[in-house]
């Protein structure tokens, strides 16, 4: 085991993970960075070359947005899920070619 370097994901509690071990990915949703619940993605990628030793990247796959309001009514106005901490989350793999997430469910 090794320790993936932080990310700007950090600092984060509550968050869902969800790991994809033949695609050496992992991806983090949402959370509590004590301000707010998030509704952000990242993923952590394990780049392999055979020159040089294991890297560990982050990606921000899916920036946070907050609810707006609308001109019109007032109304709230989410254009992505609404943040939250202490969820779950859960990855469909593509049943061809290489093993990446086709779709990812968030509760």
């Amino acid at each position: 085991l090794r320790e993936v370097p932080s990310g700007d994901f950090f600092p984060r509690s509550q968050y869902a993970a969800v790991v994809v071990s033949s695609a050496d990915v992992v991806f983090l949703l949402g959370g509590s960075n004590g301000r707010h619940h998030m509704n952000d993605v990242w993923c952590v990628r394990l780049l392999r070359r055979p020159d040089a030793d294991a890297e560990w990247t982050w990606t921000c796959t899916s920036p946070h947005q907050e609810a707006r309001r609308s001109a019109n009514d007032g109304q709230l106005l989410l254009s992505k899920w609404a943040g939250r901490s202490r969820s779950s989350a859960a990855a469909v793999l593509a049943p061809k070619g290489p093993s990446s997430p086709r779709a990812m469910y968030i509760t």
